[in-house]
Parts: C-alpha cells; sequence; structure tokens
C-alpha cells in the first residue's frame, strides 16, 4: 500500500516514512486482505487531505506488536485531530 501511494501521490511534495518495529517484520494477523487494503489506503488519504496547507508535508506509518496485539498508526504533521 505504502508503495502505490507514493507512486499515486508522486506530483505532490509529500514525504513517506515508516517505523517499524523489530518484531513487526514477522507479525501475522487474520483479515479480509481486499477490506484491510482498503481501510488503510483510506486512512492514508485522510492523512494526505490533511496536508493541504502544509510546507513539508510527512505521512509516518508505524508497526509494533506486543503480546498478541498489532498496532498500526497513521501519522501526518497537517492539521486536524491528533
Amino acid at each position: 500500500i505504502i508503495s502505490e501511494k507514493k507512486y499515486e501521490f508522486k506530483n505532490l511534495p509529500i514525504k513517506f516514512q515508516h517505523e517499524f518495529s523489530q518484531p513487526s517484520h514477522f507479525a501475522f494477523i487474520s483479515i479480509n486482505l481486499t477490506d484491510f487494503k482498503r481501510m488503510i489506503s483510506n486512512l492514508i488519504n485522510n492523512a494526505k487531505d490533511a496536508l493541504s496547507f502544509q510546507t513539508q508535508p510527512k505521512i509516518t506509518l508505524s508497526m509494533d506488536v506486543t503480546s498478541e496485539l498489532v498496532t498500526i498508526k497513521i501519522h501526518d504533521n497537517g492539521q486536524g485531530m491528533p
């Protein structure tokens, strides 16, 4: 999804970053792949929309694993809710 979004937004000055913890490299989840991709894509689109007034727009994706929980966060440096 990150690669697709980088390509989709290639004409925009958005910098993509990712911060994946070492344990997350081996995380597996049971989920409908199509729905999951759509959800992540929509969240990244929302982050992009919040960057409209930012001079150095940045979207950061992070993933971490603790016990049996996988946490995925999408942050942007635009306006909107924290």
